[in-house]
């Protein structure tokens, strides 16, 4: 995993020893999400059984879960709340996001599980969950919509917006939903995938902008020091600094050669600087990449 000298601001080294399989695996299936929580505990989603993998920022195996998003794992966020820590799910074959601890066990489920939304409405294929520090959130909708919904801390739909095409506000594949604060900004970043772009909104889906450049862009994730990371599907991974310039690309590879990246889908990142990134398709996998500079 390598950038130009001339660019880079950051190099990461891959960990070949991280995460072994757990027992009854001979290799991941699809990996679209990954989270890491407050204890540098990393949650590993896999389209397949079991479908939830936790590890150890050292690279135990602590638990595996998780069978009912095994055919629609897709999107995966970790939220610290007043009572603790939970994961949110946006589970595209059951058209659902789930709200669940962090061993599992379920606390709700917004959407019907097997209920397709009319056109325009939840969900059809969500495909990620984003939170404001209100506690309002925004779910990207998705594969099967072009739509991204906004709902308030009870789970009361409040606005929705968008529709396909190419011009500001509207989508071709709503892939990832982002609320972004940083520099006292509040915004939400839309992954507009197969138009090449991000859109990014007022709180209230009012079009600012859109950055323009990337590859297909999966996922963005922000670290401590307010700098994004951006995986694009077949072309590597983006960092944009805490002003919005792209600084750094990490080119991906052509092949699953360890440390190369594939098909990059999901991200999150450590509280020392590592980055775990999970690829789909032809990559589908897990891996580690320590931050040495």
């Amino acid at each position: 995993m390598s950038a130009d000298s001339t660019t880079a601001t950051r190099t990461y080294v891959h960990d070949p020893s991280w995460g072994r399989l757990p027992a009854g695996l001979v290799d991941w299936a699809y990996v679209p999400a990954v989270a890491v929580d407050s204890e540098d505990r990393v949650y590993v989603n896999q389209r397949g059984r079991p479908s939830v993998v936790v590890y150890s920022r050292a690279g135990e195996l602590l638990a595996t879960w998780g069978d009912q998003f095994a055919e629609g794992a897709h999107g995966l966020y970790v939220r610290r709340e007043a009572d603790g820590e939970y994961l949110y799910f946006t589970d595209v074959a059951r058209h659902c996001v789930v709200k669940c601890t962090l061993d599992g066990r379920e606390i709700w489920t917004l959407g019907e599980p097997g209920h397709v939304g009319a056109w325009g409405e939840p969900f059809n294929k969500p495909t990620s969950v984003a939170f404001t520090p209100d506690g309002d959130f925004y779910v990207s909708d998705g594969y099967g919509n072009a739509r991204v919904h906004h709902f308030d801390p009870n789970r009361k739909l409040i606005r929705s917006w968008g529709e396909r095409g190419e011009g500001p506000g509207q989508f071709s594949l709503v892939h990832h939903v982002w609320f972004d604060t940083r520099g006292g900004k509040r915004r939400v970043w839309v992954c507009d995938r197969e138009n090449n772009r991000i859109q990014i909104f007022s709180p209230e889906g009012e079009f600012i902008k859109e950055k323009t450049g990337f590859h297909r862009p999966d996922n963005t994730w922000v670290d401590s020091e307010g700098y994004m990371y951006v995986t694009e599907l077949g072309a590597g991974l983006a960092i944009l600094d805490p002003n919005d310039r792209l600084i750094q690309r990490i080119e991906g590879g052509k092949s699953r050669e360890p440390g190369t990246i594939l098909k990059p889908h999901g991200i999150w990142g450590d509280s020392r600087g590592a980055l775990y990134v999970g690829e789909v398709e032809d990559g589908h996998r897990i891996q580690k990449f320590v931050r040495t500079a």
